[in-house]
């Protein structure tokens, strides 16, 4: 875990815990990430359950992005995962899958916040004052489903 962690996540931003017990797992990842330089912070929390006999994890991913440079714009995401196989329980078998499911979650929350970001600034900076009502009436928001990304 200790690899897995220092290759997808900042450092010292994250922490993780795994509890087993005789049937199964969990494993617990919690990343928090602050710049205020750049005016934005966001938090990543994970939660898998693996099943030692059917070989399966379940498990959610909160993902939350917050950007106050001209307003306030935040982003959430919540995805659900059931029955995701893993080859072993060995913990390479388990960091693969891990791997996987978050890296997957992970690189199109990344580019729909900043593209959400993008575009609220330049509705702020094209009416030279805080976003009009009628401005912020035309974005639009985007959730990520397990057919991928969609409109709300």
């Amino acid at each position: 875990m200790n690899s897995y962690i220092s290759a997808l996540f900042k450092e010292k931003s994250t922490l993780f815990g795994v509890t087993a017990s005789q049937t199964g797992m969990q494993i617990d990842i919690s990343c928090h990430n602050l710049n205020f330089s750049n005016f934005w912070g966001g938090e990543w929390k994970s939660c898998w359950i693996l099943d030692y006999e059917t070989k399966k994890l379940n498990g959610t991913i909160n993902v939350h992005i917050h950007f106050f440079e001209m307003g306030n714009i935040q982003f959430n995401l919540q995805k659900e995962f059931k029955n995701v196989a893993v080859k072993g329980v060995d913990a390479k078998s388990i960091v693969e899958a891990l791997r996987k499911e978050e890296t997957d979650v992970s690189l199109p929350a990344t580019y729909l916040a900043s593209s959400t970001k993008r575009a609220w600034k330049k509705c702020i900076l094209k009416s030279q004052r805080r976003c009009s009502k009628e401005c912020a009436d035309r974005q639009q928001c985007f959730a990520l489903n397990s057919n991928g990304l969609g409109l709300v």
